[in-house]
């Protein structure tokens, strides 16, 4: 069946993803994925994977027509709800690794007070606690903002 190889290049671009890895998580050899994206032909089986994975109805990757304006507005609706799924899933995992470092420091500073380590490994695990914290904050926001997911605004 014939598929808009374009709009799968674009989505596959926009999750910044290798053929190679849209491959693997749409269950589909590299090659099939290629030959899709060259020879704008696929399987409904192929056709359903790629659509599961790239968040895009099936539909929408079998139609081969010109975008015309009502599409421009579909793809773009498209790019924001994804922008916020990744956003939302950056922040949840910068919580997540947050949360898991400050319940870390509480954990030894506990220890520290019921004297199961010395004041030395105390203040070694406390600073590195914080190093680790802090480094995956701005490790997380640098990699948000370099692949486009939080911009400027998002801190203002």
């Amino acid at each position: 069946m014939d598929v808009n190889a374009k709009l799968i290049k674009q989505a596959r671009a926009q999750q910044c993803w290798s053929q190679q890895q849209l491959a693997e998580m749409a269950g589909v050899s590299l090659r099939t994925l290629q030959r899709v994206e060259k020879s704008e032909t696929a399987s409904l089986e192929t056709v359903k994977s790629l659509a599961a994975v790239l968040e895009i109805p099936a539909a929408e990757l079998t139609c081969r027509t010109a975008p015309d304006e009502h599409n421009e507005e579909a793809t773009k609706a498209h790019s924001g709800r994804n922008q916020k799924q990744r956003k939302r899933r950056l922040m949840i995992s910068l919580v997540i690794v947050c949360a898991v470092n400050i319940c870390s420091l509480i954990l030894v500073f506990y220890r520290f007070e019921q004297q199961a380590i010395d004041e030395t490994t105390f203040h070694f695990l406390k600073n590195l606690l914080s190093i680790t914290t802090l480094g995956a904050v701005i490790i997380t926001v640098l990699q948000g903002f370099r692949k486009g997911i939080l911009s400027k605004n998002d801190f203002l």
